[in-house]
């Protein structure tokens, strides 16, 4: 009897046992878990960060940063004052003074064929002193010849650049139809003004040899103006070309003194793209071609001329 509770309780330890390795063995597979968890943050970086974390930084890097107001008014300020000073000084060159933009550059000289006779007045009160004397004659049978050609008595020049196109004639009355050249109607050819002027009122003729003015190598290869009028044929020495606005006084035909008239002719000179070395008195007579700018109708082309020489009369 006591045998077989000695086996019985002998049993009941196994069975015992059992359910320990039993219990043992269900808790192996949470153990291994918690322990690969606990290695994979034993090798996550040092640098790593909480999501809460990492998600404000990113956030961060949208704030705009901050400008200084004071900053912002000082160079809005800079840049009006340059807009400011800018259109005065486009304004004061454009409107006011031309003889500022055309300034004169590089002196250059003409060709000595070009400068070897003397121009017919010489700077000394006694060669000038026929400037103004009255001249009475018949009209050269040339323009006689045109009047009746063209039925038009106001014919009174004609104007000639070799190799420029420029081959017209002139009246002197106003600009209408097929005779859009003329001349200004305080020019007396009798008189020998101080300063001819012709304009160009709308053949282009005259706007596109006078704007190829502007190219030097052109202005050195066409420097003579041949001028026929009723009375005279005369050759002219081109002293300056220039763009001015049309309150420039390139078209005053006489001043009352030749003090006034040296005034003048220095403002001529001065405004001109080029500084030619041709020395121009106040005894000299000029002639002046004018028209319209191709690119602004509010500015004219000014080519000036001092009389070179008297080949008939």
């Amino acid at each position: 009897m006591k045998g077989n509770q000695d086996i019985a309780k002998a049993l009941e330890d196994i069975a015992k046992g059992f359910g320990s390795l039993a219990a043992a063995v269900k808790e192996l597979p949470q153990e291994s878990q918690d322990a690969q968890d606990s290695q994979e943050l034993q090798k996550a970086p040092e640098f790593a960060e909480p999501k809460e974390n990492a998600q404000s930084k990113t956030e961060n890097l949208y704030e705009e940063p901050k400008r200084s107001t004071w900053a912002t008014f000082a160079v809005l300020g800079v840049l009006i004052a340059i807009s400011f000073i800018t259109g005065i000084g486009y304004w004061w060159t454009t409107y006011f003074r031309p003889a500022v933009i055309y300034e004169p550059i590089t002196p250059i000289a003409f060709g000595p064929q070009q400068l070897a006779e003397q121009p017919i007045h010489e700077d000394d009160q006694e060669a000038a002193s026929d400037v103004f004397q009255q001249i009475t004659m018949d009209p050269r049978p040339e323009f006689v010849a045109l009047w009746e050609q063209y039925q038009n008595n106001n014919i009174v020049a004609r104007v000639y650049i070799e190799g420029t196109g420029v081959n017209v004639l002139v009246v002197q009355d106003e600009p209408a139809g097929e005779w859009p050249v003329y001349m200004d109607s305080n020019v007396n050819l009798l008189a020998e003004d101080q300063n001819t002027v012709i304009y160009d009122h709308s053949t282009y003729i005259f706007q596109h040899v006078l704007s190829n003015y502007e190219n030097y190598d052109f202005f050195l290869q066409h420097p003579i103006i041949s001028l026929s009028t009723l009375y005279e044929v005369s050759r002219w020495e081109i002293f300056s070309f220039y763009i001015a606005p049309t309150t420039f006084p390139f078209n005053v035909v006489n001043q009352e003194t030749y003090e006034d008239w040296a005034d003048m002719i220095m403002q001529f000179s001065l405004a001109s793209l080029y500084n030619t070395r041709i020395d121009v008195t106040q005894y000299d007579r000029v002639l002046t071609l004018t028209t319209e700018s191709t690119n602004n109708p509010n500015l004219k082309y000014v080519l000036q001329a001092r009389l070179y020489r008297e080949i008939t009369s």
